[in-house]
């Protein structure tokens, strides 16, 4: 991972850009300060543009670590493309059976639902409602269990010492 530090001096103000590279992307965020900030340092000011600084380089950060999911979701088969159809019942069963799941010893699935903030609200807003449906939830479980059964077999299969 590199750091580097570069400055501008125009007339008015310093821009510090922090650039931050990992193996596949480069992140960079500026930081201005004016030529007054500098005569005439104030901690609370300082600690106010870093801290910006530092909530500027975590979102894009994590806009690329969803566009990696995103992409790697993709070209796994895994992403569920809905058509322009309103999110449904069908679409989460669908993505239900799309994936290969694990489960903790007393049962009960280890998946995470990542969405959009827009989209997890929605979903938790119409949860509710489509576990009181018993066709659904029938489904639902019929699903998770036939996920449970392949991982156990999944399980037993596995060698653990050569």
């Amino acid at each position: 991972m590199a750091h580097e530090l570069r400055l501008f001096l125009p007339l008015l103000f310093i821009c510090v850009t922090l650039t931050v590279t990992d193996e596949y992307e480069k992140f960079e965020v500026p930081l201005m300060l004016t030529l007054d900030e500098i005569r005439k340092p104030s901690t609370e000011v300082y600690s106010e543009k870093f801290e910006k600084l530092a909530e500027a380089m975590a979102e894009k950060i994590s806009k690329y670590g969803f566009q990696v999911l995103d992409d790697v979701t993709r070209k796994a088969g895994n992403a569920l493309d809905a058509h322009g159809e309103p999110f449904s019942k069908k679409h989460v069963l669908q993505m239900l059976e799309g994936v290969d799941m694990t489960f903790e010893s007393d049962g009960k699935p280890e998946f995470v639902w990542i969405a959009h903030p827009e989209m997890a609200k929605a979903m938790a807003e119409v949860w509710p409602s489509w576990a009181q449906d018993a066709e659904f939830m029938a489904n639902y479980n019929s699903i998770l269990q036939r996920k449970k059964e392949a991982w156990l077999d999944r399980q037993s299969n596995r060698k653990l010492v050569e």
